[in-house]
């Protein structure tokens, strides 16, 4: 986190909760676009109405914006938002919808250790005629 709250979009695509969903950048990047919770800049995000002042550190790195930019690169000096953010959010809603009923994918965590075969269950068992001779 730096200097103004601003965390990676990447940090937050990586957490496990947000794989199992998707692993687009693009795609969590847009959701978090739609929310009015968090404010995102260019590839960071923070918690929006300065929720984020109490979570940071005193020796946080220098941020790269300025506290009075815009919230979003899409915004422009006269409140408009360019085409493109405008079709993110018209289409964002399908796009989760879509999510929401995707089948998971190989890069699923692993399944619980109480779900792995054992190695005594694996090994096959010799009959009781080869244990005789």
């Amino acid at each position: 986190m730096d200097s103004l709250g601003f965390v990676e979009i990447p940090t937050i695509a990586a957490f496990n909760r947000v794989k199992t969903l998707t692993l687009d950048l693009v795609l969590v990047r847009e959701v978090l676009l739609l929310s009015d919770l968090v404010e995102v800049r260019e590839q960071k995000v923070r918690l929006a109405n300065r929720g984020w002042q109490q979570w940071l550190l005193p020796d946080a790195p220098a941020s790269e914006f300025k506290d009075d930019a815009p919230a979003s690169p899409a915004a422009k000096a006269d409140g408009s938002v360019d085409q493109a953010t405008t079709a993110v959010a018209e289409n964002a809603p399908k796009a989760v919808e879509e999510l929401a009923e995707a089948k998971p994918t190989s890069s699923e965590p692993a399944a619980d250790a109480a779900d792995a075969p054992t190695p005594s269950s694996e090994a096959p068992k010799a009959d009781a005629k080869s244990q005789r001779s």
